[in-house]
């Protein structure tokens, strides 16, 4: 879990900006690639940069409000107590200190060494930035989520119809695309590795039912020839059984396709018949602590 809001506002741009699918080489995945450091740059060196010098221009701007006072509370003072009650540093005597003028120029000096922003004020930023991004986004779709007020504090376009029609995406022309299917590849050592869907299970005419998940096929998940070394993993496009909802549930560090993925690895992997490629799927290519086969999945779950 991350551990400030500035991290946890990182990790949702990540996932905005497509990170986990970098190996990815086509549509939009190929234009984010292309700018991937700029945008790697921009999240995690330049945003920082940006909210500490907005603090710092609030800062500086309180700073010269409270020095304009301070100078016009010194004044003040020189000229009712005299030019003795004053230091050539800006120290009061200690002798006009309880004065009420004295007073107000020790707390506008107080004030004016404790202008330091808060980190919660900055954390809040972050908070709002997360909610804000998170609103619109969710597991790959960008669309309206609806907010309701205790209180009517929204108004409509309206201009004096009998009746007036309005919804929550008015304005927003987006119908998402069909479900297509491509066969997803990758070499690993001498074997040509193929993922395939053999059943799908989907939506019609652009409708929204149950959410639809990459499970393996019950019957033959793995198809393996040594002749021609190739390897297919053959997958299904359903929705979660009753047991497997359960199962592979949302949990609060994972989406269920995250855990589906990871949590048949290992019998993928057991029913892979040679041994040398089994080792080269289990590999760990990048360091990062994702085994080749894990990686791969994950990409084509993405793709599709």
């Amino acid at each position: 879990m991350p551990d400030t809001p500035f991290q946890k506002l990182v990790l949702l741009l990540r996932e905005l900006f497509l990170y986990d699918s970098a190996d990815l080489d086509h549509g939009l995945h190929r234009i984010l690639n292309a700018r991937r450091k700029e945008i790697e740059a921009f999240v995690e060196t330049h945003l920082p940069e940006i909210v500490e010098n907005a603090f710092t221009v609030s800062a500086n701007a309180d700073k010269i409000h409270l020095e304009t006072e301070l100078e016009a509370v010194k004044t003040q003072i020189i000229s009712t107590l005299g030019v003795d009650a004053m230091s050539e540093e800006g120290e009061l005597n200690f002798i006009y200190q309880t004065t009420p003028v004295g007073q107000t120029y020790l707390q506008l000096n107080e004030q004016k060494a404790q202008l330091v922003v808060s980190d919660t004020l900055k954390n809040s930023v972050y908070n709002d930035l997360y909610r804000f991004f998170s609103r619109y986004y969710d597991a790959g779709d960008f669309i309206p989520r609806l907010r309701r007020g205790r209180n009517e504090t929204y108004a409509i376009p309206y201009n004096g119809e009998e009746v007036a029609l309005h919804w929550a995406n008015r304005d927003q022309y987006y119908v998402k695309t069909g479900d297509r299917f491509s066969v997803y590849r990758f070499s690993a050592e001498s074997t040509k590795v193929s993922v395939e869907i053999v059943a799908a299970d989907t939506e019609t005419n652009n409708n929204k039912g149950k959410t639809r998940y990459y499970l393996p096929d019950p019957e033959n998940p793995v198809v393996f020839s040594e002749e021609k070394q190739t390897l297919t993993l053959q997958f299904h496009f359903r929705p979660l059984h009753e047991d497997e909802e359960s199962k592979f549930g949302k949990t609060e560090n994972s989406r269920p396709q995250d855990k589906i993925m990871e949590t048949i690895l290992p019998d993928l992997l057991a029913k892979i018949p040679d041994h040398n490629l089994r080792l080269a799927l289990e590999k760990d290519p990048d360091g990062k602590g994702d085994s080749l086969l894990k990686k791969r999945l994950r990409g084509f779950a993405r793709k599709n």
